[in-house]
């Protein structure tokens, strides 16, 4: 199994500003704590992790699931949810929001 890559902070940052541009009343982020990651992580069977878009209460929000070595969802496993989403859970430092790309 091969999902995602490693980019630069200056890439990311760049599309995610973007998307911010786009987007620009819409959450940006969520948060979740490591511990929840790694508990998902540490499941059963897991080899990864898919993100879902979805809505909880008409509000965006993302479900996080393991995944197997095949990409299936492993349904017996943890499910993440209720990360803290930004806006309005933002720290002051956060670097892929603040300002344009220069």
């Amino acid at each position: 199994m091969s999902n995602g890559e490693i980019i630069s902070k200056e890439i990311g940052r760049e599309m995610i500003q973007n998307f911010v541009v786009t987007h620009p009343t819409a959450i940006k982020a969520h948060a979740f704590d490591k511990n929840l990651i790694m508990e998902l992580l540490d499941s059963p069977g897991a080899e990864g992790m898919r993100i879902y878009y979805a809505y909880e209460n008409g509000a965006p929000c993302v479900v996080l699931v393991a995944i197997d070595a095949h990409g299936d969802d492993l349904e017996d496993n943890p499910v993440i949810e209720r990360g803290k989403p930004c806006p309005p859970y933002c720290t002051r430092n956060v670097y892929f929001l603040d300002g344009p790309i220069t």
